[in-house]
């Protein structure tokens, strides 16, 4: 792998207001940062606490989570276990970790991206998808309805994941062919989100409720 790259983004091919979206990748001895910037946000990785406080209230916050993964909310706890784990994957060089999103001109926190492997559990224990990401997404309810998650989930999916491609980043020591996604069935926001973006799979249950499925194949 290079020891940085930086790279830009075309004009987004579904709807050209989020504008050219500009990338940048450093990977270096002291581990990975990314920097996306799209017109009007920034995508960056949780290299440092900064955003802890935003995390913790994000994750805490029962109408945001109720339509998302369990439905349930995390403590304080579990938040800064899950934060520790992140800053560990990117030291290690590791993209497929946490991002926060913040607004460009003001850097007022928007919400937080995930980037993860795809776990299968079964008897045996717990295996891996080979070649294939999932991305999951939250943001403060303040900023529900502005269109800031297909802005950033098109720069994730159509942008980012291409980048990280191109400089042999892969997931369980698999390339990255296909980045998936899925969405409660009365999650109408996210289900908006990923139909713009992705195609839809089917219908199957997961975390205890019917979801959607959406998936992405990189060519």
């Amino acid at each position: 792998m290079a020891s940085s790259i930086s790279a830009i983004g075309a004009i987004c091919p579904y709807d050209t207001k989020y504008g050219e979206v500009k990338i940048d990748v450093r990977d270096d001895s002291r581990g990975l940062s990314v920097k996306v910037e799209t017109a009007r946000l920034r995508i960056l990785s949780v290299c440092t606490e900064e955003y802890t406080p935003s995390l913790v209230a994000l994750y805490g916050d029962k109408r945001v989570n109720a339509l998302v993964g369990t439905g349930s909310t995390l403590d304080e706890s579990a938040v800064h276990a899950k934060i520790k784990r992140w800053l560990s994957r990117w030291t290690d060089h590791n993209p497929l970790a946490g991002y926060v999103v913040v607004k460009r001109e003001t850097g007022e926190f928007v919400g937080q991206i995930i980037l993860k492997p795809v776990k299968i559990r079964s008897e045996e224990g717990i295996s891996f998808v080979p070649e294939t990401i999932e991305i999951g997404f939250l943001s403060e309810e303040k900023h529900w309805k502005n269109g800031y998650g297909k802005e950033f989930t098109h720069a994730v999916v159509h942008h980012l994941v291409s980048a990280l491609i191109s400089q042999g980043y892969k997931v369980k020591g698999t390339p990255i062919r296909n980045i998936i996604a899925t969405a409660r069935i009365d999650n109408d926001a996210s289900n908006s989100v990923l139909r713009s973006f992705m195609d839809f799979t089917g219908e199957k249950p997961r975390y205890g409720a019917p979801r959607m499925w959406y998936s992405h194949v990189y060519k």
